[in-house]
Order: C-alpha cells, then structure tokens, then sequence
C-alpha cells in the first residue's frame, strides 16, 4: 500500500506484550516516509482517545513513478 504526500495508514497490532502500541503504519511527511504508531487511552475523565508516536525515518525521500508521455509522432511535426 502506497501513502500519498501528507496522509498516514495505520493497522491493528497483533503483538499482545504490555508496551506495544494498538496500532502500526506509515506516515508520510512532505515527501518522506516515517513509521507510526498509535495506543488507545481512556483519560480520567474515562473518554478514550489515541495517542500517537512517529518514529524513525523508513526512507530518505518517497520515490515518485515517472510520468509517462505519449510518444511523439515525426508525421505530427509542421516543419
């Protein structure tokens, strides 16, 4: 899966040991990707919220496809 610029995906962490977050992804950040992490709290008042965490840089830089032009035809030319 593919982040766009800018946006984050995160899954359900099947890890059950005591520290582990609730959830793991990706996040990326004006072109460069990060990895993610998400608990699920409840605070004292008991509504339950996330808390997230970015860790370490995954890449240095999200590589872009190339775009792709149509091929230019010699027959399509005026001179």
């Amino acid at each position: 899966m593919e982040n766009k610029n800018n946006s984050a995906v995160l899954f359900k962490n099947e890890s059950k040991t005591e520290n582990a977050p609730n959830y793991k992804g990706k996040i990326v950040l004006n072109d460069y990707e990060y990895h993610l992490s998400a608990w699920v709290k409840k605070a004292k008042s008991g509504i339950s919220y996330m808390s997230l965490s970015v860790g370490e840089q995954v890449v240095a830089k999200v590589e872009k496809a190339p775009v792709k032009s149509a091929p230019i035809e010699d027959d399509d030319l005026p001179f």
